[in-house]
């Protein structure tokens, strides 16, 4: 009985701990509401082209095919457009630009949030230093229109580390937020999952060296998937305008 009534305490603590921290993540959109009536957004490169890219996405999704005649007179091709095939765009099909991008990145901070958090439970005791670091994670995990795929590294890390048996509900969610990743993000951070696995566990990587190997796969493939159209323009539909810088 006395475990019972211990263990509903942690899980009460667990909760107001994540309400706070989840609060404190959320002043990003409660403080500029406050002051200026209104969400604000500095993230760099974001206004300029990144979010606009989404929007005329979205107009295609609903049917429009000829508004991404917007760019250059129609000179720019709809599969040039970063994150064509990542199901996530949908909502910029769904809502206007300015609510797609806030739910967008709310999700993608809650993601940050509660990847990071499983897998420093499993690091540290401290319940509240876990919950204070995922909250810093997630506030700096930023630009977050380029996707969840930084996001969810931490989880990646977790089911690498302590998962001896990965299961099809972890598979799911390896394809899943693979398929809404930025290929050009993730293709740099993914070098250093051996290094953070070698950091915390030297003797992992021997270890469960297939567990490793097969969610990496899965993950990148499914990254490559959904960047698909970036990677046969590239190859086939050349030259891209950095080339033309020189």
């Amino acid at each position: 009985m006395s475990k019972i009534l211990d263990d509903l305490d942690i899980k009460k603590s667990r909760s107001s701990y994540h309400l706070l921290f989840i609060f404190l993540l959320s002043i990003n959109y409660i403080f500029p509401l406050i002051v200026f009536h209104d969400i604000t957004l500095f993230y760099h490169d974001a206004l300029d082209h990144e979010i606009v890219y989404n929007q005329i996405l979205g107009k295609v999704y609903r049917g429009n095919l000829n508004s991404i005649d917007i760019f250059l007179a129609g000179e720019i091709k709809i599969e040039f457009l970063r994150r064509l095939l990542q199901p996530y765009t949908l909502l910029y099909g769904i809502f206007n630009a300015e609510l797609a991008y806030w739910i967008s990145d709310i999700l993608v901070k809650l993601t940050a949030y509660f990847s990071f958090f499983l897998l420093a439970k499993k690091i540290n005791n401290s319940i509240f230093l876990c919950c204070l670091i995922s909250c810093l994670f997630a506030s700096i995990n930023l630009p977050t229109h380029e996707g969840f795929g930084i996001a969810i590294f931490p989880y990646l890390i977790y089911l690498m580390l302590f998962k001896k048996e990965i299961k099809l509900k972890n598979y799911f969610l390896i394809i899943f937020f693979g398929l809404n990743s930025d290929i050009v993000r993730v293709i740099l951070a993914i070098p250093f999952i051996p290094l953070i696995l070698f950091a915390i566990n030297r003797n992992i990587i021997k270890e469960n060296l297939s567990n490793i190997f097969k969610i990496i796969l899965v993950f990148v493939f499914s990254v490559i998937i959904s960047n698909s159209n970036l990677i046969f323009a590239q190859l086939f539909d050349g030259p891209f305008h950095r080339e033309e810088f020189f």
